[in-house]
């Protein structure tokens, strides 16, 4: 990565995500990061009369302790976790960890990972302001299928894109979708209805995510009928999952495949009672963004996507459902994925179009 390109991420985080101000204590969690990267934040937060700390992790070594993590473990790394995130004004979380690093743990060691994070995650998403940035990475680039330097140029444009030019696009979109009641999804392999009746919008445009470019809700918890086939294939806790089809009665998933790692879908929709139930919908809207990455962060913001997430509904879309898990599974709806979304029976989008013009620069550029 140049120079050039580093500094312009510290000024867009900074000053973009955070607004760093003087009177700020920054906690940068970075995670698989070089130490020159990570202390450009440390220098930039300085710059701005703010103080900073940065803790640097392996996944690498992560795993390994994993491997051999204990119930009584995970408590005390996790009490000390949330206490930095208590001790901080603004959190930054960098975010380089390689693919599929941890894919062969045993689902009790994945689980007591989640623990571990629970609580800072919870608090740090309700009581502090906060950005994650998707960092770089060769196994990234490779999962993709990319030379390097062209998959840190697309890894740019996509975290780079200027948010605030399209400000009035974005809020207008979250309006229409938190005054509308119901949503039908209509694909290949999919029909889905649900409500979201009462349940505030959100836009996710490069602030708390880095890259950004999505609008949320989430479906009222019990509203969930029928099937629904996500075609971009999903990682979680570093396993990749093939196509992935759900079908709901009720909110609750009665009957899941994947193509790959279907014991592991279904032990993770057995994570715990709100597991099998939806805690988001959102529309990817990231003009920059056209093609999956298979990394999740980059992929639920495709523009022309959709994703649900199984689990936890976020606290500014809350349908109440509870869960240690959250995870976006995406669909693209375009052309070469004919696809319909539709509001109160009207259409919103259709192949990756807005069929409202007005929402044109949002729309997915390969449609």
């Amino acid at each position: 990565m140049t120079d050039e390109l580093l500094a312009k991420l510290v000024d867009r985080v900074l000053d973009f995500a955070l607004e760093i101000g003087p009177t700020d204590c920054l906690y940068i969690e970075a995670k698989d990061i070089a130490p020159e990267a990570t202390a450009a934040f440390v220098e930039g937060a300085k710059k701005r009369g703010a103080t900073a700390i940065a803790d640097n992790e392996s996944s690498l070594s992560n795993s390994e302790i994993a491997r051999r993590l204990t119930k009584e473990q995970a408590e005390i790394m996790a009490s000390r976790k949330l206490k930095k995130a208590q001790a901080s004004t603004v959190v930054l979380v960098l975010d380089g960890t390689p693919v599929a690093l941890e894919s062969d743990l045993p689902s009790d060691k994945l689980s007591l990972l989640l623990k571990v994070r629970a609580p800072f995650s919870s608090f740090v998403s309700k009581n502090r302001k906060w950005t994650r940035l998707r960092w770089p990475n060769p196994s990234m680039a490779q999962q993709a299928n990319q030379e390097w330097d062209a998959f840190v140029d697309s890894w740019a444009q996509a975290c780079l894109f200027d948010w605030s030019s399209v400000a009035s696009e974005t809020e207008r979109l979250r309006q229409i979708i938190e005054d509308a009641n119901q949503v039908r999804i209509v694909g290949e392999n999919t029909d889905l209805a649900f409500s979201i009746a009462g349940i505030p919008a959100c836009l996710c445009c490069g602030r708390e995510n880095i890259p950004g470019g999505e609008v949320f809700t989430a479906p009222v918890k019990k509203s969930v009928n029928g099937e629904v086939f996500f075609n971009v294939p999903s990682s979680h806790a570093s396993t990749i999952f093939g196509r992935v089809s759900l079908c709901f009665k009720d909110g609750k998933v009665v009957s899941s495949q994947a193509e790959t790692n279907d014991n592991k879908l279904k032990r993770l929709l057995a994570t715990d009672k709100g597991a099998s139930f939806l805690g988001e919908f959102a529309l990817g809207l990231n003009p920059k963004i056209t093609a999956p990455l298979f990394d999740t962060h980059f992929d639920e913001k495709i523009a022309g996507s959709f994703h649900l997430a199984l689990g936890r509904a976020y606290d500014c879309a809350d349908n109440g459902n509870r869960s240690q898990l959250h995870w976006d599974l995406v669909s693209i709806q375009r052309r070469d994925f004919p696809g319909t979304i539709y509001l109160d029976n009207q259409v919103l989008r259709k192949d990756g179009l807005f069929a409202d013009d007005t929402f044109r620069v949002l729309n997915a550029s390969s449609a």
